[in-house]
């Protein structure tokens, strides 16, 4: 409902459900912050992502969450943020590498973005 019908209520609603049947759903709780981010804002989503994090501390698909919604709010100095302390945990995280190369380049800093 949420990535192909683009019916964020619908959505919601199916994810409150799912995660009433198992709040500890990681994987739920991890699409239910890109609702949230539509729904009721980027600082709803993250602390989902985060609060998500406390429940998987070593996923490093988690971990990298934070800065893929930031990217796309366009808040490119906090992805890069992001990002560095996701390698710093991880150093070979090729989601966070990512993340941060096309930070840099949108932030034409295209250099560091090669890097």
């Amino acid at each position: 409902m949420f990535w192909y019908d683009g019916n964020c209520p619908a959505a919601e609603h199916s994810f409150k459900k799912a995660l009433q049947l198992k709040p500890s759903s990681a994987p739920a709780r991890q699409w239910y912050s890109h609702d949230l981010r539509t729904v009721d804002g980027l600082d709803e989503s993250i602390a989902e992502i985060k609060s998500v994090l406390e429940l998987d501390p070593r996923s490093s698909r988690l971990r990298t969450m934070p800065a893929l919604l930031l990217y796309f709010e366009r808040r490119y100095d906090l992805v890069i943020e992001e990002s560095r302390e996701a390698l710093e945990r991880e150093s070979s995280g090729v989601i966070a590498d990512f993340n941060l190369g096309r930070a840099y380049s949108q932030m034409k800093m295209h250099r560091a973005a090669i890097t």
